[in-house]
């Protein structure tokens, strides 16, 4: 994947979602949270499921008084209002030394009300699909970001910070469900409210790119209101002025993104005063339909060991048996020595981790999985620490042998 890119779950970012957020936390702390949190999931597999307000705040520009600030109205006492005693209690961590307390606490700060929101607040899901060319089936469900949260405290310095776990479904779906953006662009567009019509352009773009096209249709493009909807433009300006702020919205877009693109303005059909037709023009590296297929098959299958070898390493960490504290300062070091350890004990999870890898992306567990891990302990032995040099072998092949991209059992006959 290019420098600056990431994967971000595709199926909650919308505009509805976006402006439950908002609507719910009175800032745009909980929609940078998410968006920092698929980052985090990409980049930082030993240090993942730690937030550091501090790196926080520096990569999405916030002011640290800001994040760190009472809220006027926690999400969490607007939950219990409605539901009274009933309304799930939410506890931070605080250790001192050897002691570990809990106490049952409001998450006053902006961040911690963040936290609790996308650990309680629903997102909805949409799925649509197409059935024998004109049966239209859409399936809606609800998915929260975060399973459990708490605040760690360093007994010596004081310094906060928060360990969080995600709920199983969503980070399963940034393994299949993702939007490829750019993290400077998202922070770019924060105080503009523009986010929500980008990240629509950028599903547009990889819609139109997948037919073989670059260009919308007067037939099939969005429309002027909902575009207009997107960009947070009121309903009640005169349409020529509608148009004039729709405009600076996407000019805006295609200064501070990475989106190449251009719209032209025609006549539609009907009572359509203004249809607008996009253009867009590829990245480096992106392939437009089927015009060259051995090449777009090659890069679909680098980009699904990319998230294979991403899935595994966090199933790894997850099951390696770190003592203490896996986020302790010595962690990654008892992580390459335990990687390095030969012996059954460690072999099998090493498998237990492979297995679950392939099922995570939906492919069944190859044929020669021991194969696969006898592979990963010939490397382990001597090169441990470069690790993400050689891993990507346990799902492109293996040396001797004739395998294809994830062989699975059902492929044998």
């Amino acid at each position: 994947m290019r420098e600056g890119l990431f994967r971000m779950e595709k199926s909650v970012m919308t505009k509805s979602n976006f402006n439950g957020l908002s609507e719910v936390s009175g800032d745009n702390i909980p929609e940078a949270l998410l968006e920092y949190i698929c980052y985090e999931h990409q980049y930082n597999i030993f240090g993942y499921g730690i937030l550091d307000p501090v790196e926080f705040a520096g990569r999405f520009h916030f002011s640290l008084s800001k994040i760190l600030a009472s809220h006027p109205e926690p999400y969490q006492l607007q939950l219990r209002k409605l539901h009274g005693s009933a309304s799930r209690q939410n506890y931070r961590l605080r250790q001192s030394g050897d002691r570990v307390e809990q106490e049952n606490i409001i998450c006053r700060t902006r961040l911690e009300n963040a936290l609790f929101i996308l650990a309680n607040y629903a997102l909805d899901i949409t799925a649509t699909a197409v059935l024998d060319d004109h049966t239209l089936v859409r399936q809606y469900g609800f998915l929260r970001v975060i399973e459990s949260f708490s605040l760690i405290q360093d007994g010596k310095t004081g310094k906060i910070t928060y360990a969080y776990k995600l709920d199983d479904k969503f980070r399963r779906n940034l393994s299949s469900m993702y939007l490829t953006t750019r993290l400077e662009s998202l922070v770019a567009l924060r105080k503009s409210g523009l986010g929500s019509l980008y990240v629509f352009l950028l599903k547009l773009r990889d819609a139109l790119f997948a037919e073989g096209r670059t260009d919308t249709r007067v037939d099939t493009t969005p429309t002027f209101d909902y575009l207009c909807q997107m960009a947070g433009i009121p309903e009640e300006k005169e349409p020529k002025y509608r148009k004039r702020d729709l405009n600076r919205a996407i000019n805006k877009i295609r200064q501070e993104t990475e989106l190449f693109f251009s719209l032209e303005w025609v006549r539609g059909g009907g009572l359509e005063r203004y249809t607008p037709i996009f253009h867009f023009t590829p990245g480096d590296g992106q392939v437009i339909g089927l015009c060259n297929e051995h090449y777009a098959r090659h890069l679909r299958d680098m980009e699904r060991i990319d998230i294979a070898v991403l899935e595994f390493k966090h199933n790894l960490v997850d099951v390696c048996p770190f003592k203490g504290n896996r986020y302790a300062p010595d962690a990654e070091d008892f992580f390459y020595e335990w990687v390095s350890t030969d012996s059954p004990e460690a072999d099998n999870l090493v498998r237990y981790a492979l297995e679950k890898t392939f099922v995570n992306l939906g492919c069944g567990i190859p044929f020669d999985i021991n194969e696969r891990v006898r592979l990963f302990r010939s490397y382990s032995r001597t090169r441990s620490r470069e690790f993400s040099s050689w891993i990507r072998e346990l799902f492109s092949g293996l040396h001797g042998f004739s395998v294809p991209v994830f062989k699975c059992r059902d492929d044998r006959h």
